[in-house]
């Protein structure tokens, strides 16, 4: 049996850290999210520019990742994934958007890619979904030290909180736990905190049973 574990949250949430946890403690094949990937990052974070070709960007690099879900799924392996391309969409391009940094002829461009790729896109079984207040997101984003995140303003994590918030209530069609992680400075509590209260399965268990 097989399972789709994401891990949701905002920039320097922990996401990482805890989909590496989920490889290491309970043998998940990790997908991580690879920021430092994307060429159009650093202008976008420096001055606004490039928001649309950023999204692109990531939105081709997360469907190269779905696919890469659905060959690990056939296995009867398990996967976890670091942040999810609905985040994508329904936050980050939603927010460019709202911000004027993406037209309203790049947002339906983008839009219509995106729906279009819903429909062959794997369901995960659950969505972690990883919060913590704009100042403890600040002080982790520092404490990590990518260059090109230093100047991330509390306005702009603010914004992202609320829209993830929203997203996070509004999600019907797959089961959702929200983890306030602002509780549990030390990532393996995070991870014990989530195998704990869900029960998550691990590939050993699943074995077992």
């Amino acid at each position: 049996m097989s399972y789709y574990l994401i891990i949701a949250g905002p920039i320097g949430v922990g996401k990482s850290t805890l989909t590496a946890r989920m490889q290491q403690q309970a043998g998940y094949y990790p997908l991580f999210e690879t920021p430092d990937d994307n060429p159009f990052l650093r202008d976008f974070y420096a001055s606004g520019a490039g928001a649309f070709e950023a999204q692109l960007t990531f939105l081709g690099q997360r469907l190269q990742q779905c696919h890469q879900v659905n060959e690990v799924l056939s296995r009867g392996q398990w996967v976890v994934q670091d942040r999810s391309i609905e985040e994508d969409c329904h936050i980050f391009t939603r927010h460019h958007y709202q911000q004027g940094l993406i037209s309203p002829v790049q947002y339906q461009t983008y839009l219509r890619l995106y729906d279009g790729m819903v429909p062959f896109l794997p369901k995960p079984d659950l969505i972690i979904y990883l919060a913590a207040p704009t100042e403890v997101l600040r002080r982790r984003i520092q404490a990590r030290g990518r260059a090109y995140e230093q100047d991330i303003s509390s306005v702009y994590l603010d914004q992202q909180n609320a829209l993830y918030e929203a997203w996070a209530a509004s999600c019907e069609h797959t089961p959702l736990l929200r983890i306030d992680t602002a509780q549990y400075e030390d990532a393996s509590e995070v991870y014990r905190q989530a195998m704990l209260r869900l029960g998550l399965p691990t590939p050993s268990e699943s074995k077992a049973s």
